[in-house]
């Protein structure tokens, strides 16, 4: 076993994993069949796990996808990165299709606890080359660390961003999926804002168990709202939204992002086909749910919720 994924981002917990697709021709003709059966789902993400650039262009994954979901027409390949190389999206010939979601980070965090990913700039950099060659750009700020001088760090970011790329849309997420006590583990404290630390120290027993633990509401939401600021006075026009988020905070923010959790154009999206303002579909209402290449369900129905069949 070798070290996993070359990223090592400090506060990952898929990092002693790498995860490559070597079967491509195999994947893209169950692909097809499951995009025929899903005639509702106009996206598809490669990969959710796997930050499938680090291995190009030497694995040759993507170009054949790339060909592909051109072929499609209306379908459109989603590749989720921190990388910095955009040689393996340039090579393809084939941008038409692709739509290129890069996770961004302000300088010190992409330095200090993202050593191994493209820096700041060196990702902008890619996603520029991309962009003039007609690929599709968005941005995630994704995961926001409230690094010391995280408000500095975030504008930077944002204007080196939007001065050299006109992204497609930008989403917003801050570090969660943990509790104080990992964060402590695998971040030094003194690189966390040391409001926002003691802040999660104090509420650890009532975030415990929740999915957007470790930072209570009121931060997360100063964070989102200095973020979303830093943008619109830069360019007012780009879809921003918060990604990941509960429902309070959609609640809090809906008003100034101009969106509701059932409309808004996430970077990642089933429906989220390039130039949306908005969701032209409702994934909860339009998904249908899908079967196997044989016909067998996936899902059941009992009492109007979906469980997998296992």
């Amino acid at each position: 076993q070798g070290r996993g994924c070359p990223h090592q981002c400090a506060y990952c917990g898929l990092g002693d994993y790498l995860i490559s697709h070597v079967n491509t021709e195999e994947y893209i003709d169950a692909l097809a069949e499951l995009l025929r059966r899903n005639p509702w789902q106009k996206t598809w993400l490669y990969d959710d796990v796997m930050d499938v650039p680090t291995l190009e262009p030497q694995l040759d994954s993507l170009a054949p996808l790339m060909r592909f979901f051109k072929s499609t027409g209306d379908r459109y390949l989603i590749i989720h990165t921190k990388t910095d190389r955009a040689e393996a999206f340039l090579e393809t010939g084939a941008p038409e299709n692709t739509i290129i979601a890069w996770s961004l980070s302000g300088s010190i965090q992409s330095r200090k606890l993202e050593p191994e990913t493209g820096t700041t700039e060196g990702r902008i950099e890619a996603a520029r080359r991309c962009q003039e060659e007609g690929i599709t750009v968005r941005f995630k700020f994704k995961p926001i660390i409230p690094v010391p001088n995280w408000r500095e760090d975030a504008e930077q970011a944002v204007d080196l961003a939007l001065s050299r790329t006109r992204p497609d849309n930008l989403s917003l997420t801050m570090l969660m999926w943990m509790q104080v006590e990992q964060l402590r583990e695998c971040i030094s404290s003194d690189l966390i804002d040391p409001v926002f630390l003691q802040a999660a120290e104090e509420v650890k027993e009532e975030m415990r168990g929740i999915r957007f633990a470790p930072f209570p509401h009121h931060l997360r939401e100063e964070l989102y709202r200095h973020y979303l600021n830093a943008i619109h006075q830069r360019d007012s026009d780009i879809p921003v939204t918060i990604c990941t988020e509960s429902l309070e905070m959609w609640k809090s923010m809906a008003g100034d992002l101009g969106y509701s959790p059932s409309d808004y154009v996430c970077g990642c999206g089933a429906g989220a086909t390039p130039d949306l303002q908005r969701l032209e579909t409702n994934p909860w209402i339009d998904a249908r749910p899908a079967v196997h290449l044989d016909g067998r369900p996936v899902f059941a129905q009992e009492e109007n919720e979906y469980h997998m069949i296992t």
